[in-house]
């Protein structure tokens, strides 16, 4: 009877036992799920979840084939996010503009025109880079190249354009070079880093041919920069400076004589046909050979028809 009861007790036992297990293992599963969950629920948006595969191994559990594909989903759209939050940087350029004028106009006071023109440049810090002054018996001439700053390059113009009588044209033009200009600095920068990487490897070689080649390289490199510093400082100065070139003219007879007088144009005609008569005698001295010629030619002729005529009347 002793031995029975002992029996039960020891069934019980081992019954509440194994029950004890049963509930902790599902406690553990719980709370690892709970653990993966909030592992990715505590994540800030666009933040990158993850399971960690350790934990889960450490529990004694494995991912299933579709946790791990969810996951995955999860990881990319994180990627995605992060990727779309991120902004380029906007590099901002000033706009390099070229502006350059072509001015031809007739004024009616040529030298009065001219202390005007003194007058404006002197206004606008504009200055004559070049000046061709002409004068013949018809017209005064002048030809001018004029530098003046960017900014006072319109109004410069528009005083210049109140000084005419007639334009004979006026063209205006501005030349958009950023895109060169960015180029050029962007090539510049590196050419000089390259130039910089010549010269670290020349501190290391060894032998004179080695020298010699990484020099040969950096001074085609140094060419290279000083060509693109030549052309960004010959931009810089086009860029800083306009140009105008303009022709003003006054149109006239003689030097100081706006009309002429009847007997004036008369004497003038004879002159005229004096020189015309004058230039005749010179042309006819010029071919004096072929005046001896045709003399020549002529006698032939007439003499070989005598001698035809005596024979025929023989």
């Amino acid at each position: 009877m002793k031995k029975l009861f002992f029996l039960v007790i020891a069934i019980l036992l081992i019954a509440g036992c194994s029950d004890d297990e049963s509930g902790s293992n599902l406690g553990s599963e719980s709370n690892l799920n709970d653990q993966a969950k909030l592992s990715f629920t505590e994540n800030e948006p666009g933040e990158i979840g993850y399971w960690d595969d350790r934990s889960l191994l450490t529990g004694g559990m494995l991912t299933s084939a579709r946790g791990r594909s969810d996951q995955l989903l999860v990881s990319a759209a994180g990627l995605n996010n992060a990727s779309a939050s991120v902004e380029k940087p906007v590099v901002k350029v000033s706009d390099k503009i070229i502006k350059n004028a072509d001015i031809r106009f007739r004024v009616d006071d040529y030298a009065e025109r001219r202390a005007d023109l003194d007058l404006i440049l002197h206004k606008y810090d504009a200055y004559i880079s070049t000046e061709n002054e002409q004068q013949n018996e018809r017209t005064f001439n002048n030809a001018l190249t004029i530098r003046v700053e960017f900014e006072n390059f319109d109004r410069l113009v528009e005083d210049i354009m109140e000084q005419a009588s007639f334009v004979d044209f006026k063209r205006v033009k501005a030349t958009d070079v950023t895109e060169e200009y960015i180029d050029l600095q962007a090539r510049l920068k590196s050419k000089k880093l390259l130039e910089n990487r010549y010269q670290n490897i020349l501190t290391k070689a060894n032998t004179i041919a080695e020298i010699l080649e990484v020099t040969r390289h950096i001074n085609n490199v140094q060419t290279e920069i000083e060509r693109i510093e030549g052309r960004l400082k010959y931009m810089n100065n086009r860029i800083a400076f306009s140009t105008i070139k303009l022709e003003i003219y006054e149109e006239v007879l003689y030097a100081g004589i706006t009309k002429s007088k009847f007997a004036t144009r008369l004497g003038n005609a004879l002159n005229s046909g004096w020189e015309i008569f004058l230039h005749f005698i010179v042309f006819v001295a010029n071919i004096w050979p072929l005046f001896v010629l045709l003399t020549l030619g002529w006698v032939s002729l007439k003499f070989y028809k005598r001698l035809n005529w005596k024979k025929i009347e023989k």
